[in-house]
């Protein structure tokens, strides 16, 4: 990650590293992070909807 602007270097890397645990985002790649945001939850509901299809195929079958 690139120095954060207002701080000493060494601060900046402390900081870095401490933050590195989460989710920082760099500015020229928050509109592939909201992309990638949206394409999360429409996987989630196709996951949800194939189980359902798979219960409903087991239901059946007994």
């Amino acid at each position: 990650m690139p120095p954060i602007p207002g701080l000493n270097p060494e601060t900046s890397r402390r900081a870095n590293l401490a933050l590195g645990r989460g989710i920082r985002i760099q500015p020229s790649r928050l509109e592939e992070a909201g992309q990638l945001h949206t394409d999360y939850f429409a996987v989630w509901d196709r996951s949800r909807a194939y189980a359902a299809a798979v219960l409903a195929l087991l239901r059946a079958r007994t």
